[in-house]
């Protein structure tokens, strides 16, 4: 008998401890990257025009921590912290289309709904771009939701040596 609710509480436990993770998810912008959590606070986005010969569009990605900052004036980021660079295809030429994007495999076309590549830099510091640590994203699918002025972005992504899961909901600035 004993055993049965020890199981009972244990099994109650881990749920906990499941929610809470995604109960964080749906009320903060971070990723989880080798089981450290990074604020993600503000984003930016470019676009950079017609993928030729097909129906879609390349824009470009950044998703930064509050401490790492565009400058209007030059067009660089600036302080340190994490960096988090998405290379999407979207289907409209005018913004990030919403839907689920899944990683373009070498050799693919830059079909629309697809993306590119990225990478990960946590401990990123300008000035000193060997402390930053640097991981490239090998796989893995985006959902995008736009409302608005909104962006909403449902990271589940594999690099090279981790996985990177997240969330991002807030306006995207454009470079």
């Amino acid at each position: 008998m004993a055993a049965v609710i020890s199981t009972a509480l244990m099994s109650c436990s881990d749920d906990d401890a499941e929610d809470s993770v995604d109960d964080l998810f749906e009320v903060a912008s971070l990723v989880v990257y080798n089981d450290v959590s990074y604020d993600l606070d503000h984003g930016y986005f470019e676009l950079l025009g017609e993928n030729v010969g097909l129906d879609s569009y390349d824009v470009e990605v950044y998703l930064t921590a509050s401490s790492v900052t565009l400058s209007a004036s030059s067009g660089e980021f600036s302080g340190d912290g994490t960096f988090l660079y998405l290379d999407f295809n979207s289907q409209d030429e005018n913004e990030l289309s919403s839907g689920t994007y899944t990683f373009l495999e070498k050799g693919e076309e830059r079909d629309p709904f697809t993306f590119a590549g990225g990478y990960i830099l946590t401990n990123y510091d300008e000035e000193i771009e060997d402390k930053s640590e640097y991981e490239q994203i090998t796989g893995g699918t985006i959902k995008v939701t736009t409302e608005e002025s909104k962006v909403s972005f449902v990271i589940d992504l594999t690099s090279t040596n981790s996985t990177i899961k997240g969330n991002f909901s807030n306006s995207l600035s454009a470079i």
